[in-house]
């Protein structure tokens, strides 16, 4: 999928992991700790909205965690009240139905194609 341009950023609810996926983070070291500035040299859009997101996560649990306050709903972590992060919220957990969906798909084709060359 990645080969073909098909992943989305994208969440994913519940059992299919509570986790975020992100196409890349742009010409960025991917796999360290960029921190929470948004406006970093070399960040993609994507990478900008997962490292917005993740601020949020950290602001809002925090401010939870002072008012005694059992932790949200992880949407309620990731945006808060702001209608902009709700919106992108909403469109990421669709990207991840659609993306849930094509992987459903191609693990089908590809179960099919190992038990056929299997049975010959």
């Amino acid at each position: 999928m990645s080969m073909n341009n098909e992943v989305m950023l994208s969440y994913f609810p519940k059992k299919r992991g509570e986790m975020f996926l992100t196409p890349s983070m742009g010409d960025v070291e991917q796999h360290n700790f960029l921190g929470y500035d948004t406006t970093q040299k070399g960040l993609s859009k994507e990478g900008q909205a997962i490292l917005g997101l993740s601020g949020n996560v950290i602001v809002n649990g925090v401010r939870n965690s002072l008012s005694g306050e059992p932790l949200p709903s992880v949407r309620e972590l990731v945006c808060g009240n702001d209608e902009n992060s709700l919106k992108l919220f909403d469109k990421l957990k669709e990207n991840g139905i659609k993306i849930w969906q094509k992987i459903s798909e191609n693990m089908v084709i590809h179960s099919k194609a190992r038990h056929k060359d299997k049975s010959k």
